[in-house]
């Protein structure tokens, strides 16, 4: 990953260190991801703190959360 990408990505993480359940609202904001939460997704986001994702080398098989 380039650093460019590594310093926007830890300044997000910090940025949203401080916004309770900024998970939560994040993906019941997006209209895809909110259509897949279920009420136990809901109070599972609500702990989350953090979140990482990988690309896979291969393009083509996408990435992990």
């Amino acid at each position: 990953m380039e650093r460019q990408q590594e310093a926007a990505l830890a300044g997000a993480a910090r940025a949203s260190a401080g916004v309770p359940n900024f998970w939560l609202h994040a993906l019941m904001g997006h209209p895809v991801v909110e259509a897949y939460l279920t009420d136990r997704d809901l109070d599972i986001l609500k702990h989350l703190r953090e979140l990482r994702v990988t690309e896979n080398p291969d393009v083509k098989s996408g990435f992990k959360i």
